[in-house]
């Protein structure tokens, strides 16, 4: 992909859960996404960033607990 990726799932996954601490979030969608700077060519990207993104969602199935 040329791109560099440095974080590890633990990493990622406090990000997640705090994420949703501090949005009040307990039923979510959580999207993670991964992106580096605009790169038209096949050079090696040197950076790359990560966004969490969580939406409120409704439980598929039933209550939620």
């Amino acid at each position: 992909m040329n791109m560099p990726y440095h974080w590890t799932s633990d990493r990622v996954n406090q990000c997640y859960l705090r994420n949703l601490k501090k949005n009040y979030l307990q039923d979510a969608y959580i999207r993670p996404v991964v992106y580096a700077p605009a790169n038209m060519s096949f050079v090696q990207n040197d950076e790359s960033f990560i966004i969490i993104e969580v939406w409120k969602m409704q439980p598929f199935l039933g209550e939620s607990y």
